[in-house]
């Protein structure tokens, strides 16, 4: 490392790195001398430990008096620093909304023309509703019913993959976060666009003729 020979004394489980760079610890005076004309009489980052019943507030605050012209941050406020750096100053985002925005507008076109189609299978079906008195807002809610096992059977089937995928990555050394609100989000997301899909097939339910039932 920097043309000096080391030795590896141990290894980390749990520190990953987010790029394919890894992490090294070593001894602070260690790496000032690897890198001299770097880290000596410098620092970047110092983490500071509290002692227990430590009020978290007041060294956050003291610590900020005594270095004005330093940012002092709470481990929530750095992680939620570190995501909006990722997110935002590298393409990393919007590769990440891309794909979420196009995955979305696939599904509604799917689901669409699967409505759609099941609708133009049965509008004799439909028109006999409307011929024993059924209005429109009862067809929708059938329209509805079938957006909605759709929403339910595609989320799960797209669940099975995403939950073995995390497995799969974490026996790899990779860990993949899928915390219980993203589901929920995903899920409610899901209906959102299988609902909004069917509006095709509303406006086709809502012109048929209840007379078509008695053709031949």
């Amino acid at each position: 490392m920097a043309g000096y020979r080391l030795e590896l004394i141990g290894r980390s489980r749990d520190a990953r790195s987010f790029t394919t760079t890894p992490i090294a610890f070593m001894d602070y005076r260690l790496a000032q001398e690897l890198q001299p004309a770097v880290l000596r009489g410098n620092a970047h980052y110092i983490l500071v430990k509290l002692a227990p019943g430590a009020d978290l507030e007041a060294v956050q605050s003291e610590i900020q008096r005594r270095l004005p012209y330093n940012d002092v941050h709470k481990r929530e406020e750095w992680a939620a620093r570190s995501r909006r750096y990722w997110i935002t100053n590298t393409g990393l985002g919007l590769n990440l909304y891309l794909t979420v925005f196009l995955g979305g507008l696939v599904g509604i076109v799917v689901v669409a023309q699967t409505l759609y189609a099941s609708t133009m299978e049965h509008l004799k079906e439909f028109g006999t509703v409307k011929a024993i008195g059924g209005s429109n807002r009862d067809i929708y809610r059938i329209l509805l019913r079938q957006a909605g096992v759709a929403a339910l059977v595609g989320f799960v089937i797209g669940a099975i993959p995403a939950f073995a995928i995390q497995a799969l990555a974490a026996g790899a050394g990779l860990q993949v976060v899928i915390p219980a609100s993203i589901v929920a989000i995903v899920f409610a997301g899901t209906i959102v666009m299988c609902a909004a899909a069917a509006v095709i097939s509303f406006h086709k339910v809502a012109t048929i003729d209840p007379a078509l039932v008695f053709r031949g």
